[in-house]
């Protein structure tokens, strides 16, 4: 989350939408793991108000797992589930009512990986591998990339289901299992911690519903209009995560996301020549009070979320103090020219989590640790936080929104 998250926050400022508001619909809608390539889509989304522009009024839950968020579908509990396919297939042939409507990743992307002292395909017989639940792509992935080496995975070896690839990774950094399955996202974590990978699915592009938008033929019936602006809106959420992702690759191309009328009128393709002047602190600076103030509101919800849901705010408390605490890096070296720059330690990412777990329970805590981490930062108005954008580029070969 470095200087990504503030270049889409400054759309928000620019190119605000025009159109009148939308009456909102009320969406429950749950996403099923706590990864990034996972959530980040569906928070984004949110968060920029993209959802709110297309009249929706989305409520994010998270729960471990697509056959878990299946069951609260059918329950009524929720509207739509970002999921996997294979439990899709599964409830279809059960009889259920589950359709996935929109596709984001159609193939495998998975790596099976393992400790760095395995070293042959043989020596994995007989060892632990920490697993996903029955019928998730995850579960479908270990076993077949098992399969794919030789390796029988109901006899050859013993798979333990852990949960969640956050879970997972843990039980590996433990060395409480000698192998797992970890996704695309993930694959840079799994390298830094030592894991080396023995079968690579993700190259294969073995065409799979990995993940997409699942809901009821029922609801799609009842509320098709809603379910249409949905998905424009998700679209719009994929849109703008590919620019967070992208854009320093995109820069050697000579595409460019940085809004003009934040930094006035220097040439952006000649933003390396003038970053260390006024104009560009200046706008680093109205870019970190638009983060600074989402932050906060982020905060806020947080402090909403029932108490008893320990791992969401868990979760969701983690990233809010990463985030600031990389906005005052951010703010302390305004001239930096690489995102190791402002990167936050793994000391500081230790303090965060020891701190949050240790203040879960309080919102009082939690206000005042968020106001001590944020002392000094700029903060935006509110009326240019919650401004709707749309994010179109222009034709040409730099395209500045």
């Amino acid at each position: 989350m470095r200087i990504k998250i503030l270049i889409a926050l400054a759309a928000t400022i620019v190119t605000a939408s025009a159109r009148p508001a939308l009456a909102q619909d009320k969406l429950n809608f749950a996403y099923i793991s706590p990864n990034a390539g996972s959530s980040s889509v569906l928070w984004i989304a949110k968060d920029a108000g993209i959802f709110k522009k297309h009249g929706l009024d989305v409520n994010v839950i998270y729960i471990e797992g697509t056959p878990k968020a299946l069951m609260s579908l059918f329950a009524g509990e929720l509207h739509v589930v970002a999921g996997t396919g294979p439990a899709v297939a599964s409830a279809k042939v059960r009889g259920a009512d589950a359709s996935m409507i929109m596709g984001f990743e159609v193939i495998l992307p998975y790596y099976l990986v393992a400790q760095p002292n395995i070293k042959s395909i043989e020596e994995l017989k007989g060892k632990t591998g920490a697993n996903h639940t029955a019928a998730t792509s995850a579960d479908f992935a270990i076993r077949l990339g098992l399969k794919s080496i030789g390796l029988d995975p109901d006899k050859d070896v013993n798979l333990r289901v852990v949960g969640a690839t956050n879970l997972r990774l843990i039980m590996m950094q433990q060395k409480q299992a000698d192998f797992t399955i970890i996704g695309s996202t993930e694959r840079e974590e799994a390298e830094k911690i030592g894991l080396k990978i023995i079968a690579d699915l993700a190259s294969k592009k073995i065409p799979y519903p990995h993940s997409g938008l699942i809901s009821s033929q029922k609801l799609l019936k009842e509320r098709r209009d809603v379910m249409l602006r949905l998905a424009v809106s998700f679209g719009q959420g994929l849109q703008m995560t590919n620019i967070l992702k992208d854009v320093w690759d995109d820069r050697p191309a000579g595409a460019c996301w940085l809004p003009r009328s934040v930094f006035g009128n220097h040439d952006l393709a000649r933003l390396e020549q003038w970053h260390t002047e006024p104009a560009f602190r200046d706008g680093l600076n109205q870019l970190i009070g638009v983060g600074h103030a989402h932050l906060t509101n982020a905060l806020e919800y947080t402090c909403m979320i029932p108490k008893r849901e320990v791992g969401i705010r868990r979760f969701c408390l983690w990233a809010i103090g990463l985030a600031v605490l990389t906005l005052r890096k951010i703010h302390r070296n305004p001239t930096f020219r690489s995102g190791n720059e402002v990167k936050v330690s793994r000391r500081t990412v230790k303090a965060t989590v020891l701190t949050t777990n240790l203040t879960l329970m309080s919102n009082r805590a939690l206000r005042m640790i968020f106001a001590r981490a944020a002392d000094g930062l700029p903060l935006a108005p509110d009326a240019l936080v919650s401004a709707g954008f749309e994010t179109a580029p222009r034709p040409g070969r730099l395209d500045v929104v």
